[in-house]
């Protein structure tokens, strides 16, 4: 492996140490760091929380050893050299006797900005970086936004129906996505912002959550190049690099001639598979399933995270003994996989005696209930019509509402279930006193006045009051705005929009 995928490796685990303190990190930066020897982690630091020591130096404190020779300090950010909240993370690199410093990306902080790597390099430090400097500014891009623009990363989700509609006609709640596209947004957006955010009327009309509930495993057709990741053989045998998605999130390795083949797969089914296809899909088994999917070093036929069931379509039998060993050993791999039941059926099964197979997949549906706490499940809200799919997950980001006339309903959940001290209500500086928003301060809820006029706040304040640390908030980066039309309008008519993401529904 070249060094420069070696690199990349161990920036990837920088990311993804970094992203357990996102939200917590409030205005800054997250970043994480790894101390690598003899291509092994030795030790690792994160960014823990805002005012706390930076990930250098939350490793090279935890770490009481003599710093091996040869040993490497990777970080996705470039250290600091100045004395903020927490002194130099270049201060102690040096008096710790680091020799190697690999970075991501350069600081966009005028008081940093390239001088961190500069006092490391004029110390004698070798320094390498930027390393995956794409990856590393796409995942801090929220820090990047604050300290280039002075305002959060602010991404544009909508979902509309293929002929143009957000509600029904008579502005009706419009149920547009699917489930799929659910858990989709809720694992790539609102898992991967500080914040969401809504106006008043949405809060008024639905009553809904702004909560991460869906989060699930990375789905096969929305597949991010992939990225050398290491040389290591699989158990079938198969020769060459595995291949990593890019998101730190996603440690899914996969061996590059079967990614390559679930991609064929996926545009040319066998009839067998075409076939049981088409009674998987579309919920009709009252779960969802997926055509060729990660898990592991292999790619499943069908795969249920609800259940975490996953089916294979056995060909005919291989006749080189060769061939059958790999076989063997690929499916014995495959039942070894935790928490994970595999049904096998061949393929005349599946032509020549569907009724039977699917009897035997349902079997199984009802020998496994629906996950619960890390896994997925599914719950009666009561006032709501239909089962809700809903994930325990351990992070949830800010609930900011705009609402100018502070007309928020004093019953809606984001101000009066159990995580109403994560909600933020933006309205005019005027009524930021009243009655109401003290009632509302009194439960925990966020309350901040904002100059408005004509129904529409003061962007710049707006940003200032979102961005800049007060008593226990300290500040957020990124931005995920759901609606309604007149806040999406408000944004893009001030041209504050990074992202536009559209969801389209039946």
């Amino acid at each position: 492996m070249s060094d420069e995928a070696v690199h990349h490796r161990w920036m990837q685990e920088c990311l993804r140490i970094a992203g357990e303190a996102r939200k917590n990190v409030g205005n800054g930066a997250m970043a994480g760091a790894v101390l690598v020897h003899e291509n092994k982690i030795i030790a690792q630091g994160v960014h823990r929380g805002f005012g706390q020591v930076h990930a250098e130096r939350d490793l090279l404190l935890s770490f009481g050893e003599e710093i091996p020779s040869g040993a490497i300090l990777y970080v996705n950010l470039e250290p600091c050299c100045h004395q903020g909240k927490t002194p130099p993370c270049t201060d102690i690199i040096l008096e710790r006797g680091v020799k190697r410093v690999c970075f991501g990306m350069r600081d966009p902080d005028s008081r940093v900005s390239g001088k961190g790597i500069e006092v490391l390099r004029s110390a004698g430090v070798e320094v390498i970086g930027p390393t995956a400097r794409a990856s590393c500014e796409r995942f801090n891009r929220g820090f990047v936004s604050v300290r280039t623009k002075g305002r959060p990363w602010v991404t544009l989700k909508k979902a509309m129906t293929k002929d143009g509609r957000i509600a029904n006609e008579d502005g009706s709640t419009l149920k547009i996505t699917s489930e799929e596209q659910d858990c989709w947004a809720h694992t790539f957006l609102r898992s991967r912002h500080d914040a969401i955010l809504v106006g008043a009327e949405t809060v008024v009309r639905d009553d809904p959550k702004l909560d991460v509930r869906r989060a699930s495993a990375p789905f096969p057709q929305a597949l991010p190049p992939a990225v050398p990741s290491s040389p290591d053989p699989f158990p079938h045998g198969g020769k060459g690099n595995t291949e990593e998605w890019p998101d730190p999130y996603s440690k899914i390795p996969v061996h590059a001639s079967v990614l390559h083949h679930a991609r064929k797969m996926r545009k040319n089914p066998t009839p067998a598979e075409l076939k049981l296809w088409e009674e998987l899909r579309d919920n009709k088994l009252g779960c969802w399933f997926r055509r060729q999917h990660p898990i592991g070093c292999y790619i499943l036929d069908f795969y249920c995270n609800d259940f975490r069931l996953g089916i294979e379509i056995d060909g005919s039998i291989h006749d080189d003994p060769e061939q059958r060993k790999q076989d063997e050993e690929r499916t014995a791999a495959l039942e070894e996989i935790k928490d994970v039941t595999l049904l096998r059926f061949s393929n005349d099964q599946v032509l020549q005696d569907l009724p039977a197979v699917l009897q035997t997949i349902k079997e199984q549906l009802t020998k496994a209930p629906p996950l619960m706490g890390e896994g997925m499940g599914v719950r009666e809200k009561e006032g709501r019509a239909g089962p809700e799919v809903t994930t325990h997950n351990t992070y949830q980001p800010w609930r900011i509402i705009l609402d100018p006339s502070l007309r928020i309903p004093l019953d809606a959940q984001v101000v009066t279930d159990e995580a109403r001290t994560e909600t933020i209500i933006i309205t005019d500086a005027s009524r930021a006193g009243s009655e109401t928003a003290e009632l509302l301060r009194g439960r925990g809820v966020r309350v901040f006045g904002v100059p408005a006029s004509g129904g529409r706040f003061d962007l710049p304040s707006l940003w200032r009051v979102l961005t800049t640390p007060t008593e226990d908030f300290h500040g957020l980066t990124s931005i995920l705005v759901e609606g309604g039309a007149r806040t999406w309008q408000i944004c893009m008519d001030a041209g504050v929009v990074d992202e536009e993401i559209m969801l389209i529904g039946s």
